[in-house]
């Protein structure tokens, strides 16, 4: 019987531009899933794709090849960013917020090139949007994880989904997990730990600073 083993962590590893980051997201026997820049390829030892080739596979981690170096991709880890973006100029890895009035940090997202502004929440497990924020970003709940979730208003249905690629402000960021709604709630997208975890965070002075992990 294959083993089947999900991860909802990623780990990226430093690439070139032509492959900016991977993920081991799941291992099946003997062939593993990756996410090559949101991209899903099911490879096997031997194979190659985008510049990545694989060199083994054990029941949680993989040994790939990328620019003649081997990395060790384990599931369950966290994440190193890409050299990519520094080495193109685009992008970055550090982000400021202002507070508002209210004392709230807000940033743009970006998803399929339509972007909303967000709000920063802690208490929020997930990126959150409301039915008409996904439509409006191009997201369904199609194929999604039911849930329930609770807002302002009471509990709700919700829908998890895993969206391939997203731009919090000026950094990209891969295979993130999400929650639509259905409901209007929340009135603004709730940026949650499923985003901010990709982050080591520090406050001061008024300013939030976002930095993307280097692990």
């Amino acid at each position: 019987m294959k083993r089947f083993l999900l991860c909802t962590t990623l780990l990226l590893v430093a690439m070139s531009a032509t492959a900016a980051e991977v993920t081991l997201i799941a291992v099946m026997g003997n062939k593993a899933i990756f996410s090559i820049n949101g991209q899903r390829k099911t490879m096997a030892v031997g194979q190659s794709a985008d510049g990545i080739r694989v060199s083994s596979i054990s029941s949680d981690s993989a040994v790939v090849v990328i620019d003649g170096k081997s990395s060790t991709l384990q599931l369950g880890r966290g994440y190193v960013s890409s050299t990519a973006e520094k080495d193109s100029g685009i992008g970055s890895n550090s982000l400021t917020l202002s507070q508002d009035e209210s004392g709230h940090f807000a940033s743009e997202i970006t998803i399929n090139g339509r972007t909303l502004r967000g709000m920063i929440d802690t208490g929020a497990s997930l990126l959150v949007l409301s039915t008409a924020q996904a439509t409006q970003m191009g997201l369904s709940s199609a194929g999604g994880q039911a849930a329930t979730a609770q807002t302002a208003g009471g509990k709700v249905k919700a829908s998890v989904i895993r969206i391939p690629q997203i731009r919090i402000g000026n950094i990209t960021l891969y295979d993130v997990q999400a929650a639509i709604n259905e409901s209007n709630d929340p009135p603004y997208p709730l940026i949650g730990m499923s985003v901010l975890n990709r982050f080591t965070t520090k406050q001061e002075n008024g300013l939030m600073i976002l930095t993307k992990k280097p692990y």
